[in-house]
């Protein structure tokens, strides 16, 4: 038998395996752990498994519609109608967004007024808050309005304790779950989704990586989010960070816990939104810091004496178990008071005068 003959045995083997293993499963083995999935513990939050890859270094890509109009949340004007208004974006996801409070109780606003009163010049707020929002989703939009937009003064990045969770491969009942459209090579996706024979080497390889991590040498955990997403991370911070060198704004940081977390225990399992979102604040954090990006950590204030959540998430909590995450007015207040001083110093240090004092 020739080598052709060979080779056309082998492929009709492998269609016909492909086939008989389609015919008796039907799910793709990077997902069949996630058919039974249940939701987190006492949250009712299903697990969210990675929505696609992040472009690199979360800039807008080739296929972004630059025609499209720009998102933003809502914009307000402080202070008099007239005169130039210093510009001041801020930027994240439903923390920034602010659901349960009027806008003019948000810590956006507040800040907003801050400036407004420090520098005796009209504010123009932009509210870049967007629901559900991982870290590239705001990223990515940031970008377009700073390719299409005035330059603002002052960017103000709210990180918040959820924003690595699509990135993050996760484990159910000790088993990996991944989807193939994470894979970030063009094509390979398609044929991870339409081959369950290439999908189970892939996801083999996957259970091989998570089993060998660092982390976790022997067990693997229930939620990893792996080096590549880690290092596109670092990247994106690094590239926003060198931007605001470029086109001269300020940019301050800041990452912010739960609102609830007082309400978590002291050790919180590895599924729970106590847990899982603790440790990736943590690894945020850490990552912020290896990305030479200076923060101001509000992790701290879900430690107040006096709840700050929404009166909803509350009743929720107490009916549910679902962990609070929101800010209610007074929550949003204290944010200010942490804040302020980090704002106007960036704003004044990037205007060329001497931070104000503490």
């Amino acid at each position: 038998m020739t080598a052709w003959h060979w080779g056309a045995v082998s492929v009709a083997l492998l269609a016909a395996g492909e086939l008989g293993v389609r015919h008796h499963f039907s799910t793709l083995p990077s997902l069949a752990a996630l058919e039974h999935a249940e939701a987190f513990e006492g949250t009712g939050h299903h697990i969210v498994v990675p929505d696609g890859p992040d472009p690199e270094g979360c800039l807008p890509g080739p296929a972004t519609d630059q025609s499209a109009e720009l998102r933003f949340a809502w914009k307000r004007r402080l202070g008099p109608a007239e005169g130039e208004p210093l510009r001041f974006y801020v930027v994240g996801d439903s923390q920034v967004f602010a659901p349960g409070v009027p806008p003019e109780a948000s810590f956006a606003f507040g800040l907003a007024k801050t400036l407004q009163l420090s520098t005796e010049r009209p504010v123009e707020l932009v509210n870049l808050g967007f629901q559900a929002a991982g870290f590239c989703d705001y990223l990515q939009e940031l970008h377009l309005h700073l390719d299409r937009s005035p330059t603002p003064d002052v960017v103000l990045l709210n990180v918040f304790a959820d924003d690595l969770e699509q990135r993050a491969l996760v484990l159910v009942d000790g088993e990996v779950a991944i989807d193939p459209s994470w894979v970030a090579f063009p094509g390979v996706p398609f044929l991870l989704r339409q081959s369950w024979l290439l999908n189970w080497s892939w996801w083999q390889a996957a259970r091989i990586a998570v089993r060998r991590s660092k982390d976790a040498p022997y067990k693997a955990p229930t939620r990893w989010v792996d080096p590549a997403a880690q290092d596109n991370f670092k990247r994106a911070w690094r590239t926003l960070s060198t931007r605001s060198d470029q086109d001269g704004f300020a940019m301050v940081v800041s990452l912010l816990a739960p609102s609830g977390a007082s309400l978590c225990p002291d050790n919180p399992t590895e599924a729970s939104e106590c847990g899982w979102m603790e440790a990736d604040a943590r690894l945020m954090a850490q990552m912020l810091f290896e990305a030479s990006v200076s923060f101001t950590d509000l992790r701290s204030l879900s430690e107040e004496p006096v709840l700050a959540v929404l009166p909803s998430e509350l009743a929720s909590y107490r009916q549910t178990g679902a962990l609070p995450v929101h800010l209610d007015a007074v929550g949003h207040s204290r944010v200010v008071e942490r804040l302020h001083r980090a704002v106007l110093s960036a704003y004044w240090h990037r205007q060329g005068r001497d931070p104000i004092s503490p």
